[in-house]
């Protein structure tokens, strides 16, 4: 008797393992799922926001990261075009 309750013991160790095993691996995928779908909403959160804020500067009179990306780049090709310039003068002087 105390050989059978010994082996039932162990059988219900078992599945009680292998049950906790199989929550884990769900709990597993789950964290998953919630990770992917925050970052998908914050990167939509993110960029609304930016938006926002883009139209809130323009409203105001300022200019955003992107007008000054593109005001530095025409400042580049001003000066690449100051610089030839210089060299064409400098070479018929």
């Amino acid at each position: 008797m105390i050989q059978t309750l010994f082996e039932q013991g162990q059988s219900l160790e078992t599945a009680l393992l292998d049950n906790l095993a199989q929550r884990a691996v769900i709990a597993g995928n789950w964290v998953d799922v919630i990770d992917r779908t925050t970052l998908t909403w914050w990167e939509q959160i993110e960029q609304i926001s930016r938006l926002q804020l883009e139209r809130l500067l323009h409203q105001c009179g300022l200019a955003t990261h992107d007008d000054l990306r593109a005001l530095a780049r025409k400042l580049d090709d001003m000066n690449l075009r100051v610089a030839d310039l210089s060299e064409d003068l400098e070479k018929t002087a």
